[in-house]
């Protein structure tokens, strides 16, 4: 049974149309309801015949419930933060029409990606915003081509589906292993001229940026946001280097992701260092989910 719905699901991937068909337990219940029937005529026996009759009309509303459930559901988008594999993953998912609340405890996803699939549950709803409980087991980047919201409902007779188009890129961390095993890439020495750092330019302000460094002096003669931008004369550069570990390719990975963090939130340069690419030094958010992406694409 199984293979024939993945071959179905295969041939209607391109469509947007809402798909059903008796799931296991359905085919079970048709094939008891039958047999059943048969008996009836058989023995010409009216009791078992109205319990098929009552038997059949059951399978018929089941159907039609089953079917509304995905039937209703009109995708608005769906909100997907990169995040470290052991941490428990929840994406958040707009309904643009009306979902009864006891019908949507039924609804699961599929995040389908080259890299492979990833499934999820209902997990609560805030009016049409809605959390999904997605099982992740594996760090890595998926690019998702395509969501598949699919159901058993209530009675569990039917399996409906349907697909959505929406493409984003999801990077799932590796497991944060913590280690002593810290290296100094580059030590840069205190210039006597300067304090701590010497003023260069100003840059346009963008979300991520220290707002301790906005130039308000600007701001007031622009109405716009700059930003001061510093040569640091007493900075201490890190390098997370992958040849650093010797051990299993996860575990050297889970490692460097334990001290690229660590870095990042103690507001450190560092640089990180894998076999076939380099990430120049540098701090900030950017610079962190830049390196957080490279290693969990490995």
């Amino acid at each position: 049974m199984k293979r024939i719905v993945k071959k179905i699901e295969h041939y209607t991937q391109s469509k947007k149309n809402v798909y059903i068909v008796p799931s296991k337990n359905g085919c079970k219940f048709i094939v008891i309801n039958f047999f059943l029937f048969l008996i009836s005529i058989s023995y010409a026996n009216n009791m078992a015949l109205l319990i098929t009759f009552l038997m059949s009309m059951f399978f018929i509303l089941q159907m039609f419930t089953t079917h509304r459930i995905i039937h209703s559901i009109s995708f608005g988008g769906l909100q997907l933060n990169n995040q470290f594999l052991h941490l428990p993953y929840y994406s958040s998912c707009q309904f643009q029409k009306f979902i009864p609340e006891n019908l949507k405890k039924y609804i699961s996803l599929e995040l389908q990606s080259e890299k492979g699939n990833l499934t999820g549950s209902f997990f609560k709803s805030y009016g049409n915003n809605n959390k999904f409980k997605l099982e992740i087991t594996k760090r890595g980047h998926y690019p998702i081509k395509r969501i598949k919201f699919y159901t058993l409902g209530p009675g569990k007779l039917f399996y409906v589906w349907r697909y959505f188009t929406w493409e984003a890129d999801l990077y799932i961390y590796p497991e944060k292993l913590p280690t002593h095993n810290q290296k100094l890439a580059q030590t840069k020495s205190k210039n006597p001229k300067f304090n701590e750092s010497e003023f260069t330019h100003h840059i346009r302000y963008q979300k991520g940026l220290s707002v301790n460094r906005i130039d308000w002096k600007v701001f007031a003669r622009t109405d716009q946001l700059y930003w001061k931008k510093f040569i640091d004369f007493d900075q201490t550069t890190y390098e997370v280097n992958y040849s650093d570990f010797n051990d299993q390719k996860e575990v050297n990975l889970k490692y460097m992701s334990y001290l690229i963090d660590k870095y990042y939130l103690e507001n450190k340069t560092f640089r990180v260092v894998l076999p076939n690419r380099v990430i120049p030094p540098g701090k900030g958010p950017k610079h962190y989910h830049s390196a957080m992406e490279q290693i969990s694409g490995y």
